[in-house]
């Protein structure tokens, strides 16, 4: 009997934990000190093709389209701009707002001259990023 009282304890700790990783803020938000509204001005002000990923983190087609986000990131360093909206933070639901999101995921893809080239709702197959991704992106040096 005692055996199930630690057994289950321990579960319930590990239970907790999950917990708390799975709510701390993502590392990608905390990388920068300006808001998404600030980098979305830049981009465009600057003339920089972007891609816009609207998202909650409790959608599961968010957190599924998050992974392909930070995968491809790398690839397109210093030929796209990739700015994470996260709509669970106060400071995006005006953001949210100005671009009508009524659903998550969704993502715009902008090129340099601040047009929008693509725009989807919902889970992306990373192939079909990379072809929008490449339609936009700067050369490789």
């Amino acid at each position: 009997m005692r055996k199930r009282g630690i057994i289950l304890a321990l579960l319930i700790m590990l239970l907790g934990v999950w917990v708390w990783i799975s709510n701390r803020p993502d590392p990608e938000e905390s990388r920068t000190n300006e808001s998404a509204a600030v980098q979305i001005d830049k981009v465009l002000q600057e003339g920089q093709p972007a891609w816009l990923f609207f998202r909650t983190s409790t959608c599961t087609a968010c957190v599924e389209l998050k992974e392909s986000f930070d995968r491809l990131q790398p690839e397109y360093q210093g030929r796209v701009v990739f700015i994470d909206i996260n709509l669970d933070d106060e400071d995006n639901q005006q953001l949210g707002r100005k671009y009508r999101i009524g659903y998550v995921p969704q993502s715009f893809i902008i090129n340099s001259a601040g047009k929008t080239t693509y725009q989807m709702v919902g889970n992306i197959p990373e192939d079909e990023l990379r072809h929008e991704l490449d339609q936009v992106a700067a050369p490789k040096p």
